[in-house]
C-alpha cells in the first residue's frame, strides 16, 4: 500500500494531498484516471462487474475548488468490498 500511495502522490498536481488508505483483508483496490472532457472534476455513480468487465460510471461536474483550465485528469483510489477478479475495466460517461 505504501507503494500505491507513492505513486498516486508523486502524479498528484492539485493541491490537495492524497489519502492514506488503510489496508483491509477482503477487499480490492484500483486507481483509475478518468479523462476530464467538459469540466473539471468527476464522482463515482456506479460500480458494476458483468461477465469479467467491471464497469464503472462517472459524473463530470464543475468543482468550485479547482480552476478549470489547468485541471488534470484525477487519479481515484477505489476501495471495492471482497476479493474481486475481472478481466477488464470500462469507464462510461
Amino acid at each position: 500500500m505504501d507503494e500505491v500511495f507513492k505513486c498516486i502522490h508523486n502524479n498528484n498536481k492539485g493541491n490537495r494531498f492524497s489519502p492514506i488508505p488503510v489496508l483491509v483483508e477482503n477487499e480490492t483496490y484500483l486507481i483509475i484516471k478518468p479523462p476530464l472532457k467538459d469540466s473539471n472534476d468527476v464522482s463515482i455513480e456506479k460500480v458494476s462487474l458483468d461477465n469479467n468487465i467491471l464497469y464503472i460510471k462517472v459524473t463530470e461536474f464543475d468543482n468550485p475548488d479547482f480552476n478549470k483550465t489547468n485541471r488534470v485528469s484525477p487519479n481515484i483510489l477505489l476501495k471495492l468490498t471482497g476479493k474481486i477478479t475481472f478481466k477488464n475495466i470500462t469507464i462510461t460517461y
